[in-house]
């Protein structure tokens, strides 16, 4: 699943509405108290706001001067080919359990069953027997089925079919409440409760939430903090994981080096002990220091 596009309301230093697409690779610019930060901060809201209630303060995030209305997010999202074709043959509209990773039973033939009792005789007296359940297989109902099991809640003729899209809309109270919907504007089966509706609503919710992570970077003035703090972390890390293939070859010859300098202080006269030279437990922490240069017209070393 991935984003189509996010708008945002009343929120922070965003007195109207702000509205973005496009956002495989999305690079924000503006000039200086433009807001750029505020979007960022809300997209946060959106995916952790519902986790983390401390991310929102009415006093503090509503706009200043601003009175009427509440701060308010709308986020498309598509399916992806693979989520599109997971679905499951048979979807439960009753299923009541409080549990994200709801499970659809399937029998030996793929059919749902239920335990039943089962009435045997034998010499005219008969006796209860409870039968043994079919061995059968669970099967978690995936993002798409959530979606599907709301969609078959709706009936409206705006909404013929299922979409490869759908838009998730969050509004936040002046008590830090917040309220998710999907499908917002649209029409109920009759025979739909506002509690089944609800109930559903929020795993689908919640699934999408939590298939998506935020991970906030405050931005740095300093090529050093940037250097020590977020790239070199990362070099190490992915460094290490292409030698892994390699830590025997390392440790082999941390053994070799070390039998030599041992060598040399016999020949020395110090025949008592020996040095050694080991590899850290972790093997990021072999690298002290990488060179970062940025190249156009020439080269220009920065770290």
């Amino acid at each position: 699943m991935e984003i189509v596009s996010f708008k945002v309301s009343q929120y922070r230093s965003i007195s109207g509405e702000i509205s973005s697409d496009n956002f495989n690779g999305l690079t924000i610019v503006g000039q200086n108290n433009s807001g750029k930060t505020n979007l960022l901060k809300a997209m946060r809201v959106f995916f952790e706001g519902k986790f983390n209630p401390d991310l929102y303060d009415y006093e503090k995030d509503k706009p200043h001067g601003v009175k009427q209305g509440q701060t308010s997010f709308a986020v498309r999202f598509t399916f992806s080919e693979s989520e599109l074709d997971d679905v499951s043959e048979d979807l439960s509209q009753d299923d009541d359990d409080d549990d994200d990773d709801s499970i659809i039973e399937l029998g030996v033939l793929g059919e749902q069953e239920e335990p039943s009792n089962s009435i045997s005789f034998d010499d005219g007296s008969s006796k209860q027997q409870e039968s043994k359940p079919t061995q059968s297989r669970g099967r978690k109902l995936s993002l798409r089925d959530r979606y599907l099991q709301l969609f078959n809640m709706i009936d409206d003729s705006r909404l013929n079919s299922p979409q490869n899209e759908v838009t998730v809309h969050l509004t936040i109270s002046n008590k830090n409440n917040y309220f998710y919907t999907v499908f917002k504007g649209y029409k109920r089966k009759p025979e739909v409760t506002s509690s089944m509706y609800t109930s559903v609503e929020r795993r689908f919710i919640e699934k999408i939430l939590s298939s998506f992570e935020c991970v906030y970077i405050p931005s740095s003035k300093s090529i050093d903090d940037i250097y020590h703090n977020l790239l070199v972390p990362y070099v190490r890390s992915e460094v290490a994981s292409a030698m892994k293939t390699s830590v025997q070859v390392i440790h082999d010859k941390l053994l070799e080096v070390s039998e030599k300098i041992t060598n040399e202080m016999i020949l020395s006269g110090i025949d008592d002990c020996s040095f050694m030279i080991k590899a850290p437990p972790s093997l990021d922490e072999l690298f002290g220091r990488f060179e970062v240069s940025i190249k156009d017209t020439i080269e220009n070393v920065i770290s």
